[in-house]
């Protein structure tokens, strides 16, 4: 769930979900604190397709990150985080998710 950081509405905001092994103690940008360690997943994570996206009208997207069967990361705990961003000066982050635990299969 966003934690809106704006009032102002969110559709067509640059979106980004990225993944990262730790959450804290995250880091700052722009004007909003990230709850991601900005670590080698949160690193690898931010190019790949669909995790980086303009936010459609419906204001609900998603995206997966397919697994090879023996990938190193299997049994990791890692967390991710949906950000708004909006490229229009001043730039901003209107919105950020808390981080969500999960567990890679």
């Amino acid at each position: 769930i966003l934690r809106q950081l704006s009032r102002e509405p969110q559709i067509g905001k640059f979106s980004v979900v990225a993944l990262a092994l730790g959450s804290s103690p995250g880091f700052s940008f722009l004007n909003a604190q990230i709850p991601l360690n900005p670590d080698f997943l949160f690193q690898l994570t931010l190019p790949l397709p669909g995790f980086s996206a303009i936010l459609p009208a419906e204001g609900y997207r998603s995206t997966s990150l397919p697994l090879p069967p023996n990938h190193p990361l299997r049994g990791q705990i890692a967390y991710a985080a949906h950000i708004l961003i909006d490229l229009a000066p001043p730039y901003s982050v209107p919105a950020v998710s808390a981080p969500a635990q999960f567990r890679f299969p």
